[in-house]
């Protein structure tokens, strides 16, 4: 009613702040194309009325939605032209929204270099301007690129600079969203009994808090089940899996990952079918999601299970896809163990030279990793039961 009233009366700037702002509702609500609509109309809006700022903003929006929605190029370009107005009138801190969606989208695509300079872009005038939730929130996205890009001792130095900032000015979420990737990297490098002790206080939180809280759930569920499937607890991990893929909601991130993640608990319990489907399903969401590192590791995945379920084929196929792209991403950790699987189902096909030839790249992308990471986080890493199969 208030976007008609504006119309009537020639205020077509404010009609134009309405339809954003009414993007922005629906976007809240998960109603995506509702959003879309609505961000559409008031950017025509405020064009049609030279009305530069609200332009902008309304391509801010848009784009930001386009870049969580899987229009990853739509969406960069989007904020691109938003970010040139914001810079060339001054408007700060629509500047550091700007470079944060650019990290978040060229993280996605798997540029990771591009999405580095945004971040540094976006540090530099977060630090400037010395306001700490901006710099912490900064420390968070690099950490955010740093576990992407499997760099999880980078990852979780960047995580701790961002947490010391969150505890300092009592921000109860952040601390609980922060420590919630805390949890998966340690999980990761190995560090088990740290991740439960962090798992086991953000599960209370969340029960207490409810609320917001409460969309950290499904995530937790995942780290869950990846720490007990890496100790080989199945039946703990299939229980946590399954919480995860009934919580997290449609299309989203996590719903993949969890899904990928039970079909490889599904796959060491001798679910062979239900392994391949959870996993095909997997592939074709990350796929289309248009995000690089879901994508590289659903198909790692794919052929940890194949492996699992005495489908060599399978195997090899999906481990060099996923080793392809692990390797143009320099995703390190997970492209050595793509080679250790295409060895081995090599070996099970019975082409023992061709085993041989992958398993010596695998131990080069070893090598690598532990350069990368360092021997002390490598070697607490190669403890984990899950990755001592890879060494007998």
């Amino acid at each position: 009613q208030a976007v008609t009233f504006a119309q009537q009366k020639g205020l077509e700037n404010l009609a134009a702040s309405g339809l954003i702002e009414l993007g922005n509702s629906f976007a809240s609500d998960g109603k995506d194309e509702k959003a879309e609509q609505y961000y559409n109309q008031g950017i025509q809006f405020a064009r049609a009325n030279k009305g530069l700022l609200r332009e902008a903003k309304g391509q801010l929006n848009l784009g930001a939605l386009y870049i969580r929605t899987a229009r990853v190029d739509d969406g960069l370009k989007l904020v691109q032209q938003a970010l040139d107005f914001f810079q060339r009138e001054n408007y700060p801190s629509s500047v550091g929204i700007c470079l944060t969606q650019l990290g978040r989208g060229y993280r996605r695509k798997g540029d990771y270099d591009a999405a580095q300079q945004a971040l540094n872009q976006k540090l530099t005038l977060a630090l400037k301007g010395n306001t700490q939730p901006d710099i912490a929130n900064t420390y968070f996205e690099i950490g955010q690129l740093r576990l992407d890009q499997e760099k999880y001792p980078a990852a979780l130095e960047q995580y701790d600079n961002a947490l010391k900032i969150y505890e300092s000015v009592k921000n109860g979420f952040r601390i609980a969203f922060t420590n919630t990737n805390r949890a998966r990297i340690l999980v990761r490098l190995g560090r088990l009994d740290e991740a439960k002790q962090l798992l086991d206080g953000l599960f209370k939180i969340t029960s207490d808090q409810k609320g917001s809280y409460l969309q950290l759930l499904p995530e937790l569920h995942v780290i869950k089940a990846e720490m007990n499937l890496i100790e080989g607890n199945l039946a703990q991990a299939m229980a946590s899996a399954n919480e995860a893929v009934g919580l997290a909601t449609g299309k989203s991130e996590i719903l993949t990952e969890s899904k990928y993640l039970l079909g490889l608990v599904k796959g060491a319990s001798g679910g062979g079918r239900d392994a391949k489907k959870l996993c095909d399903e997997a592939i074709k969401a990350a796929e289309t999601a248009g995000i690089f590192g879901l994508y590289s590791r659903a198909l790692l995945s794919g052929a940890e299970a194949a492996l699992k379920t005495n489908d060599p084929q399978t195997a090899l196929s999906l481990a060099v896809q996923a080793q392809e792209k692990l390797s143009r991403g320099g995703l390190a950790e997970s492209e050595w163990r793509a080679w250790q699987i295409a060895s081995r189902a090599s070996k099970q096909l019975g082409d023992t030279n061709k085993a041989e030839e992958l398993m010596r790249n695998a131990t080069n992308a070893r090598s690598r990793l532990e350069q990368e990471w360092g021997p002390d986080a490598f070697k607490q890493y190669a403890q984990r039961p899950d990755i001592q199969v890879y060494f007998q």
